[in-house]
């Protein structure tokens, strides 16, 4: 049970299964007769997976929104050819084609 303790204080170490395994764990520790102290530990940790879970749509907004303003250069909320080579380029994409370009524009409807 020394594991319990040894995780990080933000809990945000555990895979989806391992905070699953550790409600679990939770949820049974009468039966297992597991000490206060380590149910305690267990319960924080699958709190903060839980709301790790729950906040992480709105993470990734936060992220993504901060990644398209930096490469947004004249902020008119597109990515120009331009813009959009030099995000693929800062984030290790391969070249873009104008040809490719163009295609996702037109997939999502804008103008190229």
């Amino acid at each position: 049970m020394d594991g319990a303790s040894s995780s990080s204080d933000d809990g945000g170490d555990e895979t989806p299964d391992e905070a699953r395994f550790i409600e679990e764990m939770y949820k049974a520790h009468e039966k297992l007769k597991v000490d206060p102290e380590t149910a305690r530990q267990m319960e924080i940790v699958a709190e903060v997976a839980r709301r790790r879970e729950q906040d992480e749509p709105a993470r990734l907004r936060v992220k993504s929104d901060a990644i398209f303003g930096r490469f947004d250069v004249d902020a008119d909320g597109f990515l120009s050819f331009a813009e959009l080579s030099a995000l693929g380029a800062a984030t290790g994409g391969g070249e873009l084609s104008q040809l490719a370009y163009g295609a996702g524009c037109h997939e999502i409807g804008a103008d190229p």
